[in-house]
């Protein structure tokens, strides 16, 4: 099981991404925790956006497909998308997770 995360600075755009990810089983759960500021640079200029950010649990067999789900649905030119092992999880917590992707 891993952890993914993303960011976007249109939560009705979050929502649908994170629907479309659940409905396809490409990820069991997927919170938007609302209200982050972000700094960045973008083409030579320093950026400050209020965003918000995506994080979902799926399995690593996942990954792609959930990656490939995101940017073709995602507005930016140039999306965050990492990932996160997790290092334990409750064996209940990961076996539900497991059948929500139909693994």
């Amino acid at each position: 099981m891993i952890f993914f995360y993303t960011t976007f600075s249109d939560p009705d755009e979050a929502r649908n991404v994170a629907k479309e990810l659940v409905r396809n089983q490409a990820a069991a759960c997927v919170n938007i925790v609302p209200k982050i500021e972000s700094f960045y640079m973008w083409e030579g200029e320093l950026q400050q956006e209020d965003e918000l950010f995506l994080m979902g649990k799926t399995d690593k067999t996942k990954l792609k497909e959930v990656e490939s789900l995101i940017i073709s649905l995602h507005s930016y030119e140039t999306p965050c998308f990492v990932s996160f092992d997790i290092a334990y999880a409750n064996g209940k917590f990961a076996r539900w997770v497991e059948n929500s992707l139909n693994l």
